[in-house]
């Protein structure tokens, strides 16, 4: 229910009393002669609603603690306490290791060949792969991956197709 106007000093003069809750007595009008108009609730308590919204923002609250208590939980259990060094430590010895082992049996060598094709070619370039594994699954198709990764801005070219 809306507010109620109720006209109770004279014509000239109304007050509003408020609807709180579905109960229209909640709010009473006094008046007091040195004070003007004054409103005090009465004894009856409002109706309470439930009010859809409030109870969405309630409920995301809660979902956002709970995850990131799950967040926490998952940190600190599941982390290897290594992996939180990493960024303290120096990692050189740790990028030789991945750089012999990205390589395999091609390591020093194509490493270094593909350094210095990139050297001696301008962006743009358009360069042709010939490894002696002339076989895709045998050993080409890592080259030219490769390559294509330490030839940036160059065109790398298959000869042998991902079929042969």
């Amino acid at each position: 229910m809306s507010a109620i106007v109720k006209r109770i000093l004279s014509p000239a003069k109304s007050a509003l009393n408020c609807d709180l809750g579905g109960n229209a007595n909640n709010l009473t009008e006094h008046r007091r002669p040195e004070e003007g108009l004054d409103f005090e609730l009465s004894s009856d308590p409002p109706v309470l609603t439930f009010d859809p919204l409030m109870a969405r923002r309630s409920s995301i609250r809660w979902r956002g603690l709970i995850a990131a208590i799950c967040l926490a939980a998952i940190l600190a259990f599941r982390v290897d306490p290594t992996l939180l060094a990493l960024p303290f430590i120096d990692r050189t010895e740790l990028h030789t290791y991945f750089s012999r082992v990205a390589d395999g049996v091609w390591y020093p060598e194509y490493p270094r060949f593909l350094q210095d094709v990139y050297a001696h070619t301008q962006r743009g370039d358009s360069i042709a792969i010939v490894v002696p594994p002339m076989q895709w699954d045998k050993g080409y198709s890592y080259a030219y991956y490769r390559a294509s990764y330490l030839l940036p801005g160059r065109i790398v070219l298959p000869l042998v197709l991902p079929n042969d």
